[in-house]
């Protein structure tokens, strides 16, 4: 059998306790980059989460976000897409 190139990102595998735990942290809105699910992530010098580069220590893995835009209704993602806007 062949093997597919098909990259996933990192997974959760194990915790000692059995439970998989997820920290919230905060992306500030006009980080212009896009974090994916399972892409490493590091705490930036502000506190903020930002994508991990090659080579960066990380802190977990991006399992996706929760944001309230201009509208007022709570939404859900699996990414943090990061479109430019122009300005008002």
């Amino acid at each position: 059998m062949s093997s597919v190139n098909a990259p996933f990102g990192l997974r959760p595998a194990k915790h000692p306790s059995g439970v998989i735990r997820q920290e919230a942290g905060t992306i500030l809105s006009t980080y212009a980059a896009n974090i994916f699910t399972g892409q490493p992530v590091k705490i930036g010098t502000d506190g903020t989460i930002q994508a991990a580069a090659i080579g960066d220590a990380f802190v977990g893995s991006f399992q996706g976000c929760e944001f309230t835009p201009a509208t007022g209704r709570p939404r859900m993602r699996r990414a943090w897409r990061w479109r430019a806007r122009p300005a008002p």
